[in-house]
This record gives C-alpha cells, sequence and structure tokens, in this order.
C-alpha cells in the first residue's frame, strides 16, 4: 500500500484544485496533472485492484466549512479523501503532497467529520481526527564558555503537522531555508548548519545547528534569557470572550531544553521558580522547571495540548494559559557569575 502510495505521489502533481466535478483520471494519466478527486481515485482504483478495500470519503475541506450533519448535501463537500485498514489499523489517504506521509491528510481536510462512501451498505458520517500529537523540539546545548561567548548546538526536531512546511521550504530551495533561519536567529553566530537524514516523505525532519552566542555581561555577572528559540512571540488569544470553538485541527506539543555546561569558569546565582500550569479537564499542560546538577544547568519547558478541538467555554482559560506560556518565554532570567 504504501508503494502504491509512493508511486502516486512522485508521478501524479496536484493542480491545486478540489474540481468535484467533471473528473477524468483518463486526463490525469495523460496529463500528469489533476484535481484532488482525481488524484485520490485513482489512487483508490491502484490499491483496490491489489485486494485493499477502499473508502471514499466525501469532506468540507476547513476554509469551505463545516458540511451539516442533519440532512446531507452533496454541494457541501468540496473534497474526496480515502479510508483504508490494513492489520486492523485504519488509515486516511490523500495523495495530493509529497510531505505528507503514508496515513497523514492535509490540515485543510482536518474538518472534523466527512461522509464515508459505501457502495455495498450506503453511506454514513466518519470522525476525522488526528491521534497523535504533532511535536516541536528544540535542545539547546552549551558545551563551552570561554572569552565570555558561550558555544555550543541547537538540536531541532519537528514531527507530524510541524513538520510539512518546513519539509516543504526546505526541499524547495535548501539555500534560501538555511540564509531564513539566519535570520530568524540574528543574535546567534551560526557555524554550521546540518539537516539530518532528510526524506520529505517521513514524518519528522532533524536538524542540528552549531552555534556561538555572546550573552549580556554587566560586571562578571551574566544575564541570559535562556529561550533563544521561542514558540509564541504573542498571545493568539486576544478576543475579550468567545462564542465559537477553538479548533486547531491536531493536538500540539512544544518541547524546549537547555543545558549549560558549567564547568570551573561560571557559577550559578539565581534561577527562576519552577511552574506547573493545567488547563482543565486534563486538556493540556505547562511545564517549567530549571535546576542544576552534575555541574550542569538544565531547562526544561513543555507545552501541551491534549485537544484539537476547545468548545468557547474553554477560552478564558486558554487566554491566560498562554499569558503565562509567552510571559514565562519572554521575562525569564537566568543569572550567573563567572569565577
Amino acid at each position: 500500500a504504501k508503494a502504491i502510495y509512493q508511486f502516486v505521489l512522485e508521478n501524479y502533481k496536484w493542480n491545486g484544485k478540489p474540481e468535484r466535478y467533471d473528473v477524468s483520471i483518463k486526463n490525469l494519466i495523460k496529463e500528469k496533472v489533476g484535481s484532488s478527486f482525481e488524484i485520490n481515485l485513482l489512487l483508490e482504483n491502484l490499491l483496490s485492484s491489489e485486494g485493499f478495500k477502499i473508502y471514499p470519503i466525501l469532506v468540507s475541506t476547513r476554509q469551505n466549512g463545516l458540511a451539516t450533519k442533519i440532512f446531507p448535501v452533496l454541494t457541501d463537500f468540496n473534497y474526496v479523501i480515502l479510508k483504508t485498514t490494513i492489520n486492523d489499523k485504519d488509515y486516511f489517504l490523500d495523495a495530493t503532497s509529497p510531505y505528507l506521509s503514508f496515513g497523514e491528510l492535509p490540515f485543510r481536510c482536518l474538518n472534523q467529520y466527512g461522509r464515508l462512501i459505501d457502495f455495498e451498505d450506503g453511506s454514513y458520517w466518519e470522525d476525522i481526527s488526528v491521534s497523535k500529537n504533532s511535536t516541536r523540539l528544540h535542545r539547546v546545548l552549551f558545551t563551552s564558555f570561554d572569552d565570555d561567548v558561550f558555544t555550543g548546538k541547537i538540536e531541532s526536531k519537528y514531527t507530524g503537522y510541524h513538520s510539512h512546511s518546513v519539509k516543504r521550504n526546505y526541499d524547495e530551495n535548501p539555500t534560501q531555508y538555511k540564509e531564513r533561519k539566519a535570520n530568524t536567529y540574528s543574535d546567534i553566530n551560526i557555524e554550521e548548519h546540518i539537516i539530518e537524514d532528510f526524506d520529505k516523505t517521513k514524518i519528522d525532519f532533524n536538524e542540528e545547528i552549531n552555534i556561538s552566542i555572546e550573552p549580556e555581561l554587566i560586571g562578571n555577572k551574566i544575564y541570559l534569557n535562556p529561550f533563544i528559540i521561542k514558540f509564541f512571540e504573542e498571545n493568539p488569544f486576544k478576543l475579550q470572550e468567545r462564542t465559537y470553538p477553538i479548533d486547531f485541527g491536531y493536538k500540539d506539543t512544544y518541547n524546549y531544553v537547555m543545558k549549560i555546561n558549567l564547568g570551573d569558569n561560571l557559577k550559578v546565582l539565581e534561577i527562576p521558580d519552577s511552574i506547573n500550569y493545567a488547563l482543565p479537564n486534563k486538556s493540556g499542560s505547562f511545564i517549567f522547571n530549571v535546576e542544576t546538577k552534575d555541574n550542569e544547568l538544565i531547562l526544561y519547558f513543555k507545552v501541551k495540548f491534549d485537544f484539537a478541538i476547545y468548545t468557547p467555554e474553554f477560552y478564558s482559560y486558554l487566554k491566560s494559559f498562554m499569558n503565562k506560556v509567552v510571559e514565562t518565554q519572554k521575562n525569564t532570567i537566568i543569572v550567573l557569575e563567572k569565577q
């Protein structure tokens, strides 16, 4: 199934249009370019010919709004995806983007539900959700402090929906991708930038950046904001109240770790207090902790959203939650002293 899926990805290109009407797989095979309906129905035919049980699912994309469940109307739907079951595990499939791994759907299709078409037993509503969290992880490792300069590396990993745009940007223009990264990290000197085992169909994207940074020094004291990479520059929730759901599309995890080798020439004078903050109903959490251990300063920061969709009642909690997250990233200061 993966080989067939990969064959379609590599040989047929999506034209960016749904085009539910005038679907022609014959034209797709001839032109090598077609609509999402043509590409995914070709994938359905190829998988079915190899004995896989495939079901088309009519969906309404996020931009198109939700299809009404009370009285389904064909015009509510503007896209088609597929469902198959292999070894008792369900997979949703869409072959319009080469940056999706097998079993992933484009973000535009994460719109709660669709209408599954079973030509033997009719049609019914099928929930469309992503079980795994999409993650973004940064590990900042300062291995030495010499001549008032920290040297080390940043190890970054993006998985799931956080990886799609990163993979596309790197694949389309690797040089420009690295230049943009250098411009984004303007306070950091980048010595080397390594992309590890790049494969646009893998579920993750990994990179390593060798860096040096000159911290703020006042006398013999170093005042360091450890968040040289910030996940959130500002709180996205700005309304006083909200009467409609907050739909992220998928569940999220953000991890940030910093380790500083103190060696013989650094001493910790001041570290911030720990934070352990949770959203109601175990729907999300924020953990922040800084400690010294084995002559290392270790910072751990984790933000987790365990729901893809939050009801309006969660809005005030989410707003306060994100205020705390943004404030921690912006205002955290660690004070070190040169020995």
